[in-house]
């Protein structure tokens, strides 16, 4: 995993940790179990060493099993902002494409922001996935960036359709009664 991921300093000291105590209780274990033939401690004694030889074993099973949960959802968040990012991608793409089909008389500076906006933080995204060492929290920092930037384009681009669809039915509708009415047609 630390070839493909820089992993957070705290999981890389955890797993070392880990291992030095895994040894120090191989260490421990050893000197109890050793030459038992003649046993030099009372059972009692022995027992209270293997139980708390037994619950520190525990406790570092479960912090084991903590860190590989983490080092698992290391690979899904790379995963997953790999499959997002390639959507993103192919939605700007949709939404480019939208607005020049909808032969609008001008795009607002609005929409032109966010679209680069949303364009830069995607290319920013794809940028970091393609790393050597890829820093899953920084990915993850910029997927929460770029998918606040295409929702609020999304949202502004159905904004701007409708507004272009709502304005040009209310001239097609001042343009049905413009015959009829004097008022309407001084008005325009």
């Amino acid at each position: 995993m630390s070839q493909s991921y820089l992993l957070p300093e705290t999981d890389a000291s955890h797993v070392r940790r880990i291992q030095a105590d895994l040894s120090a209780l191989e260490t421990t274990m050893m000197e109890v179990v050793e030459d038992q033939s003649e046993p030099t401690q009372a059972y009692s004694v022995l027992e209270e060493k293997l139980e708390s030889l037994q619950s520190h074993l525990k406790e570092i099973e479960d912090e084991q099993i903590s860190v590989s949960q983490r080092l698992a959802q290391v690979e899904k968040d790379d995963i997953n902002a790999r499959q997002k990012a390639n959507v993103y991608v192919n939605r700007l793409h949709t939404i480019k494409r939208y607005m020049e089909k909808r032969n609008l008389p001008g795009i607002p500076q609005s929409f032109l922001k966010l679209f680069f906006n949303a364009s830069h933080n995607t290319e920013e995204l794809m940028s970091e996935l393609e790393q050597e060492l890829v820093d899953v929290e920084s990915v993850n920092r910029i997927l929460e960036i770029t998918t606040n930037d295409m929702e609020a384009l999304e949202e502004e681009t159905y904004n701007i359709v409708q507004y272009a669809t709502l304005t040009e039915q209310l001239l097609q509708y001042s343009d049905r009664y413009r015959s009829f009415d004097e008022r309407i047609q001084e008005a325009f």
